[in-house]
C-alpha cells in the first residue's frame, strides 16, 4: 500500500513534467540511496563492509547534493535514524552524522564563495543562510502547508498563489487536517520505532524546502517518509473491526461500548485511500501540464518587453503585475535563446494593500 502510495503520488507530476525540475529526481534517487547505504553501514556486522557502505552513502549524499539543493533534505531522514531508530551509545550516533555535516558545511561555503542563493526575496524564495530571521518566520507555515498537503493531498499549491483572507482559511484547513492526520497516525508512532523514524524523517525533510516555497514539487522527499506510516495506520485500522449497536427489539440494544470512535477512525482512513488512491492519479495530468502553461505565459510576457532593438535598455521596471511568477524564467529563457535582455529586470508585484479600495 505504501508504494502505490508513493506511485501515484500527483505530487510527483510537476517534476517529471518540468524538465528545469527532474533534477530533483536524481537528487531524491541519490538521497534515498543514501539512506540504505547508511542503514547497511550502521548493521554491517564487519569493519571492512561497515567503511566499504559508509563510502557509498558518503558519496551518494555528495551525488544528491550536487544534482538538486533538495537533497539536504535527506539529512533530515540521517539525523531522525539516530536519535529515534538506531540504538547504542549516542556519541556513535552523533559521530555517524559528521561525514554529511561536513559536506553540507563545504557545500555551503563553495555556495557561497561562488555567488549562489538569493537576497532580499526573490519572489518566494529565501535564503536561510542569509536571512534566518526572515526563514523562521515563514518557517511554521510552509512546513504545515508542505506535511499537511503530502498527508491528505490538500494541494499546498493553491495557498501560495492565493491573496488574504483566501490563504487564511487555506492555512486554517491545512493545519485542521494536519491534526487529523497526526491523530491518525499516533498509535502507529507509540508502537514502531522504525514509523517512528519515517515519519520524523518527513517532517525534518520539509524544513529546507520551506526556503523555497510550500509547493508540491518540493514533496519528493518528504514522500518518501510518510506513505509508510500512512499505509501501516490505514492496516492497523481496517483490520480492527468496527462493534456497532444494533436494536434488537423495542427499546433494547446489543450491550456493548459505544462504536463512535472506531467508526471515526475507519471514515478517516477510508479518507485517506480515496485521497491516494483516488484523486490522486486524477490529478497528475493537471500537475503534469502545470509546467507548460507557466511557460507559454512567461513567453507571452516576454513578448510584451521593449527589448526589439539591438542595444536594449539597462534596466526594464514592470509596473505593476498580480503574480510575477513567470517573469523569473524571462531573463534565463531569453538568453539561452540568443534574444537581447536587460541587465535589470525591476518587478513591483501588486500587493494585497493594492488591492483595496
Amino acid at each position: 500500500l505504501a508504494c502505490v502510495m508513493f506511485a501515484l503520488d500527483s505530487a510527483h507530476a510537476s517534476p517529471v513534467g518540468w524538465i528545469a525540475n527532474r533534477n530533483g529526481l536524481v537528487s531524491a534517487t541519490f538521497a534515498v540511496a543514501c539512506m540504505l547505504c547508511h542503514h547497511h553501514a550502521r548493521t554491517a556486522r564487519g569493519v571492512r563492509a561497515r567503511w566499504a557502505w559508509g563510502a557509498l552513502a558518503c558519496a551518494a549524499f555528495v551525488t544528491c547534493m550536487l544534482a538538486a539543493e533538495l537533497g539536504v533534505g535527506m539529512l533530515g531522514y540521517l539525523v531522525s535514524y539516530a536519535f529515534l531508530y538506531e540504538r547504542g551509545a549516542l556519541r556513535s550516533r552523533l559521530l555517524s552524522l559528521s561525514p554529511y555535516a561536513v559536506v553540507v558545511a563545504g557545500f555551503s561555503m563553495a555556495r557561497a564563495r561562488l555567488g549562489y542563493g538569493v537576497m532580499g526575496g526573490f519572489g518566494n524564495y529565501i535564503d536561510p543562510l542569509q536571512e534566518p530571521l526572515r526563514f523562521l518566520r515563514v518557517l511554521p507555515v510552509r512546513v504545515t502547508m508542505l506535511i499537511s498537503s503530502q498527508l491528505s493531498r490538500f494541494c499546498s499549491d493553491l495557498y501560495e498563489i492565493s491573496l488574504p483572507p483566501v490563504s487564511g482559511y487555506m492555512l486554517a484547513i491545512a493545519a485542521g487536517l494536519l491534526l487529523i492526520g497526526v491523530w491518525f497516525v499516533m498509535p502507529t508512532l507509540r508502537a514502531d520505532r522504525v514509523h517512528r523514524f519515517f515519519f520524523a524523517g518527513a517532517v525534518l525533510s520539509a524544513i529546507p524546502p520551506a526556503g523555497a516555497t510550500a509547493s508540491e514539487r518540493l514533496l519528493l522527499l518528504v514522500g518518501f517518509g510518510v506513505p509508510p506510516v500512512l499505509a501501516e495506520a490505514v492496516r492497523r485500522t481496517l483490520t480492527q473491526p468496527m462493534r456497532v449497536r444494533y436494536k434488537l427489539g423495542a427499546g433494547r440494544t446489543e450491550p456493548g461500548r459505544s462504536s463512535g470512535l472506531k467508526s471515526f477512525r475507519h471514515g478517516v482512513a477510508g479518507c485517506f485511500l480515496l485521497a491516494h488512491l483516488v484523486l490522486d492519479p486524477l490529478l497528475m495530468p493537471v500537475y503534469a501540464a502545470v509546467p507548460g502553461l507557466l511557460g507559454r505565459d512567461a513567453d507571452k510576457l516576454s513578448a510584451q518587453l521593449p527589448l526589439v532593438s539591438d542595444q536594449p535598455p539597462r534596466t526594464v521596471i514592470v509596473a505593476s503585475i498580480p503574480d510575477p511568477t513567470p517573469l523569473y524564467y524571462v531573463q534565463v529563457m531569453r538568453k539561452l535563446r540568443g534574444q537581447p535582455e536587460p541587465q535589470r529586470l525591476v518587478v513591483h508585484r501588486v500587493r494585497d494593500q493594492d488591492l483595496l479600495p
